[in-house]
């Protein structure tokens, strides 16, 4: 390839870069649309805003019961033949019912709310991880480009020294093969983009070739604490998937206080009627007088055995929901736990990275200028250009995965 179309090709794409900064979308505003336009979040609402409306169903009284009937075969009666009955009940149930069932509503559509805050949880780890590779992909971008326009300047110093009579056309062609080396390099670079572009693009309901133009303001590690008992105080009082399983433990409490009332007897009113016709054979007192009969009725839930069992079975259902809650509680202190280590190790990995980087950037620097002025050394000269920009790649990841290890950290703990 011709150097001058490298030139340009290099610039090109520098500039691309500074444009696609100018217009970068914040973190926190692709969070934002993410709460928005999220489908399984939509999903989530509309189910609590489903749940809550169960409130207004377990209120309802039982409905009244009409019967009409016409006997096939007429009763008589002293007063005349019944030629129609009419009968009418309503049954209500025992005083405090009604709330009891409100309360068991209310508390599974809380469980449900507490789902959305997991889920958010959840979307925001996503988005970040994912985020945070799209800066990393460009800080590589820069060093492979900027690594490119020193290899350039190699070249133009072999061929001067090819030139001069001082150095080998063997130097200007391994200059050249590691400037397509670093173009092939920046494709690579720009294709990862696509896939870190369609996760957070699936998330926030978007296109999935839209890209994400992202705002980099990571550049130096962040600083981690970490307090393993605050992070369980924190954890069990606030965390959704614990306030999910309080909520259910408030279901199964409410459930027993409906289980209690239904082991109450109902009460009921009604009346019934009979249209009575006249006697013909006969006139009398109150001929053809209809019958009307005002009721009360009383269910008595004699068989207790079922009351019992639902009750024991809610006992067991706290039981179970208290070990669940111990549970998740010791997973996630353990999982942060060992963020805390990876944090620890990362850290230690910076700084040793960054003693390699100074060190070879000097060692690069002296044999530059000894090829410069003697004309010898340019393997190792190579050599060390190509570990200064691994090392140099590596910090870049370094200091995003402490960015990432915060993000599952945030994840059990930012609520």
């Amino acid at each position: 390839m011709d150097k001058s179309i490298l030139h340009i090709g290099t610039s090109i794409l520098f500039t691309v870069l500074i444009s696609l900064s100018s217009n970068a979308q914040s973190l926190d505003s692709v969070l934002m649309m993410a709460v928005e336009n999220n489908p399984e979040l939509k999903a989530l609402r509309l189910e609590y805003e489903a749940e809550v409306e169960k409130k207004n169903q377990v209120s309802a009284w039982k409905n009244p019961e009409l019967g009409v009937g016409i006997p096939a075969l007429r009763p008589e009666t002293r007063l005349g033949p019944q030629i129609m009955m009419v009968g009418a009940k309503q049954m209500f149930p025992w005083l405090g019912t009604t709330k009891s069932k409100e309360n068991v509503a209310i508390a599974m559509a809380k469980s449900k709310y507490e789902r959305i805050s997991a889920l958010k949880l959840d979307l925001f780890q996503t988005i970040k991880s994912a985020y945070y590779e799209l800066c990393l992909i460009d800080r590589k971008l820069d060093i492979v480009l900027k690594n490119t326009e020193v290899c350039h300047s190699m070249e133009t110093i072999a061929l001067s020294k090819v030139e001069s009579g001082q150095g080998s056309a063997a130097n200007v062609l391994q200059s050249q093969l590691r400037i397509k080396k670093h173009h092939h390099d920046l494709d690579l670079l720009d294709v990862q983009k696509r896939k870190f572009y369609s996760i957070i693009n699936v998330l926030i309901n978007q296109d999935v070739t839209t890209p994400i133009l992202v705002e980099d303001t990571f550049t130096e590690p962040v600083e981690i604490e970490v307090n393993l008992e605050a992070y369980r105080a924190k954890i069990k009082e606030h965390h959704p998937l614990i306030v999910e399983i309080n909520n259910k433990i408030e279901v199964s409490q409410f459930k027993q206080e409906v289980n209690r009332i239904d082991g109450k007897p109902t009460f009921g009113i009604g009346v019934d009627y009979a249209l009575v016709s006249e006697r013909t054979d006969a006139n009398p007192t109150g001929n053809g007088r209809d019958i009307l009969i005002p009721k009360v009725m009383l269910s008595i839930p004699l068989y207790r055995k079922k009351y019992d069992s639902r009750n024991k079975q809610e006992d067991l259902n706290q039981l179970a929901f208290d070990y669940k809650k111990q549970s998740i509680e010791d997973k996630m202190i353990g999982m942060i736990s060992a963020y805390q280590v990876e944090f620890d190790q990362t850290k230690l990995h910076i700084e040793f990275i960054e003693v390699q980087i100074e060190i070879t950037r000097q060692a690069y620097n002296m044999t530059l200028a000894m090829y410069s002025t003697e004309g010898g050394g340019f393997t190792d000269l190579l050599q060390l250009g190509h570990d200064l920009i691994n090392y140099q790649l590596e910090l870049e990841e370094s200091i995003i995965e402490t960015y990432k290890i915060q993000a599952r950290i945030d994840r059990l703990t930012d609520f």
